[in-house]
């Protein structure tokens, strides 16, 4: 969690204790424009999210997932685990973790929070019956139990992240027995309860009455438009820069910006019989000018990068780490050591935001330079969100949002975390790496397990499973009787527990 965020987990646990508000159901209403000082209105270009935390994969629903579903554990400002529902923790010996769950915290639906409900939901995770992708980063532990005011956890070996796999959203253990539907009634702990889910509009409720309204505005251009005509009170990413600039030259709007850990890359399918090549996957990173792409197409709102996390972070690379720089030459050479000497035709997936169509268009091009031929397919976010889970696709671009843990590795990158039980949507195959993950959990200190993880991201950036291209900076546009809202690193959206809006 950065330091600029407003909000703290302390501060959710008290929201979402007081019980202040009846929770309301699930109404499907026509969006009113409604400009009264208790909604605040984000626009967002897709309201589509899985309130059910278990299989909660994408951005959107993970930061709106905060909100309704507190976790165990969270990470503070140095990425390392802190507690939130939990009190404190203890290793009684080498694999088993007592943690004590805090008292006096009641579910939406009235229910206070026992030990039970960490055990439920922690089981009906592991359940086979149900395909959560969270139950790849799981698979190391045995069983959950109760004990003391507090849970057991049980490792099958000893394992120095467990406590960064503590993150699952807890959920009644009362409905998770009645298989309750919480995509459509989410039921949690959190500050902000459902108000109103509908195709266009998601609103949650906070405390003191202030709703928090998400409409969905496939457009760029129009969710600018929309909040230049006061009909919403904010916008956070999703702008191109001449869309930024814009907002700028707008004495009624408020814009920040600040760096960000959100990571950007092209996805590759290693199943491809081109793409299996690893040849033809540092081709394709050589032919990207990324330092350009920044400063022209981006207006200098990204940092390149060779590895997912900021340099800043515990495990992340430094930031003189030598990757793939622009070369087309030597690309070109790549591509005939292959055995490429004609032309080769690919596939590259992406959503139909203006900015990332863009960006496969300017990468059309400069693959081109090289001698591939590359076809841009763009979806509405749903489709190509579908079609990438699935493994439907040849190149894709997307991006690791809000991740703190180095347990990612293992989630997106283990031969043994193939959909749905992990996002190895690529087919990633490399016995090597999955030793060296396993090498990396037994370290006997976080210093030498940080330099195992760099060790790791050095493998993956010679392997290109992926291809790394930059952590992408936030920002925010407001008008201006929009106060209290400060953007996190990792776009969050916590700090609207505090976000006023106030008479201009």
């Amino acid at each position: 969690m950065d330091n600029a965020l407003v909000t703290s987990r302390r501060a959710l646990l008290k929201w979402g204790a007081t019980g202040l508000l009846a929770f309301g159901g699930v109404a499907c209403t026509r969006y009113q424009p409604d400009d009264a000082l208790d909604i605040i209105r984000i626009a967002v270009p897709d309201v589509s999210p899985r309130l059910d935390p278990r299989y909660a994969t994408d951005a959107f629903s993970t930061r709106i997932g905060r909100l309704l579903y507190p976790a165990l554990v969270d990470f503070n400002e140095s990425s390392l685990p802190s507690p939130w529902l939990a009190t404190h923790w203890q290793w009684l010996d080498e694999t088993r973790l007592w943690v004590g769950i805090r008292s006096g915290l009641r579910f939406h639906h009235g229910k206070l929070l026992t030990a039970a409900d960490v055990v439920a939901t922690y089981q009906s995770v592991l359940s086979p019956r149900i395909a959560s992708p969270l139950k790849g980063p799981l698979r190391n532990l045995s069983s959950v139990e109760e004990q003391d005011a507090g849970v057991v956890f049980h490792w099958k070996r000893a394992d120095k992240l467990a406590l960064f796999r503590l993150t699952l959203p807890i959920m009644p253990a009362d409905l998770l027995a009645l298989d309750h539907n919480f995509d459509l009634e989410p039921i949690g702990l959190g500050a902000c309860r459902l108000d109103v889910l509908s195709d266009q509009n998601l609103i949650l409720q906070r405390p003191d009455g202030v709703r928090l309204s998400f409409m969905g505005v496939k457009d760029a251009s129009v969710r600018v438009l929309k909040l230049v005509r006061g009909e919403v009170d904010m916008l956070q990413n999703d702008l191109s820069p001449e869309l930024i600039r814009h907002a700028h030259s707008r004495s009624s709007l408020h814009v920040q910006t600040r760096t960000g850990t959100s990571f950007s890359y092209i996805g590759v399918n290693l199943a491809d019989p081109i793409l299996e090549n690893p040849l033809v996957r540092q081709a394709i990173a050589y032919a990207i000018d990324r330092p350009r792409l920044i400063r022209t197409l981006l207006d200098h709102m990204a940092t390149p990068c060779e590895g997912l996390f900021p340099p800043e972070h515990w495990c992340g690379l430094s930031s003189s780490t030598q990757g793939h720089e622009y070369n087309p030459e030597k690309s070109r050479q790549l591509l005939a050591q292959a055995g490429f000497t004609q032309p080769i035709a690919l596939s590259y997936k992406t959503s139909t935001d203006s900015t990332r169509v863009r960006l496969a268009t300017v990468y059309q091009a400069m693959l081109k330079e090289v001698g591939i031929h590359l076809s841009v397919d763009s979806h509405d976010w749903g489709t190509f969100y579908s079609d990438i889970k699935q493994g439907r696709f040849q190149l894709y671009g997307l991006a690791w949002v809000g991740v703190k843990s180095p347990e990612i590795f293992e989630y997106a990158f283990a031969s043994y975390s193939i959909p749905p039980i992990g996002a190895n949507r690529g087919y990633y195959a490399d016995h090597k790496l999955d030793e060296m993950l396993k090498e990396a959990l037994i370290a006997p200190s976080m210093l030498e397990m940080a330099k195992h993880y760099k060790h790791i991201q050095q493998h993956l950036l010679a392997a290109l499973p992926i291809i790394p291209l930059w952590h992408d900076h936030q920002t925010l546009v407001t008008r201006e009787n929009i106060k209290d809202y400060v953007m996190a690193a990792d776009g969050r959206y916590d700090a609207l527990l505090h976000t006023q809006k106030v008479q201009m």
